[in-house]
């Protein structure tokens, strides 16, 4: 098991990270390997509020692709017109 710091999921995130292609290749290496994650709590916290400093979350669901969310709370994302999808699909449906 493998314990990930705040700096490679922040630097996988954004394509202008200095750090960007090494850790997109580090955690591509370990998926392949089977190599189990653990992101401890305050690392997720901390990830979460310097993704959101950075960009928030739209930014970071542009960036990444993504285009499904799992939420209770469509109203959240109602409002939010992402660039590379039309709109996101949200999960539960």
């Amino acid at each position: 098991m493998i314990v990930v710091d705040t700096g490679p999921i922040v630097a996988a995130t954004f394509l202008d990270d200095k750090n960007h292609e090494r850790c997109v290749q580090e955690f591509v290496r370990l998926k392949k390997a089977n190599r189990p994650l653990l992101v401890p709590s305050f690392v997720a916290a901390e990830s979460c509020y310097m993704l959101g400093r950075l960009g928030g979350p739209k930014t970071v669901a542009e960036r990444t692709r993504v285009a499904e969310v799992m939420t209770v709370d469509a109203r959240d994302f109602s409002v939010v017109r992402p660039i590379h999808t039309p709109a996101f699909t949200l999960l539960p449906a």
